[in-house]
């Protein structure tokens, strides 16, 4: 039991350690999105409101894509190694982590961009619109929580 213990606390410092030198290491470049804020129509307001805003999105070059998608496999295979030592649910740890490494790899590798998480101002009413962290596919699509409109985020083209 006390093997398994320490398997499991030296497991967990690795993971901590693998994953404040991958802050460290990787730069994180984040860039200014001007985005077209959408507000559908409703039944009683017909007309459909927009405005210009602005979104902070985070890139990453294809070394610095391989790096993050490199850690997180090897953090998942790291965790691996002492789940085989658990009685009974190595027969689902092993399996998931075996394959969910290079899986969660290849998933991180193809990210190239990623949405940074922050607040637009709704169009219909002017409150602010939480907009969650997460990969970027245009047009987002979210949804006001006191107008309960549908608000959906256009890239804008920039004129230069």
């Amino acid at each position: 039991m006390m093997q398994t213990h320490l398997i499991f606390v030296g497991s967990a410092l690795y993971l901590k350690w693998g994953l404040c030198c991958y802050e460290m290491e990787t730069k994180i470049s984040e860039q200014i999105q001007p985005v077209k804020v959408i507000a559908s129509p409703t039944s009683e307001d017909k007309s459909e409101k927009s405005l210009d805003s602005e979104l902070k999105i985070r890139s990453w070059d294809k070394r610095e894509r391989t790096v993050r998608a490199l850690k997180t496999w090897g953090i998942l295979w790291a965790v691996m190694v002492p789940a085989i030592f658990i009685p009974v649910l190595h027969f689902l740890l092993v399996p998931l982590l075996f394959f969910g490494g290079p899986l969660a790899a290849i998933y991180l590798y193809r990210q190239e961009n990623q949405i940074q998480k922050g607040e637009l101002p709704c169009p219909a009413c002017n409150n602010p619109i939480q907009i969650s962290s997460g990969p970027v596919s245009w047009p987002l699509h979210t949804r006001c929580g006191s107008c309960q409109r549908f608000i959906r985020l256009e890239r804008s083209i920039s004129q230069n």
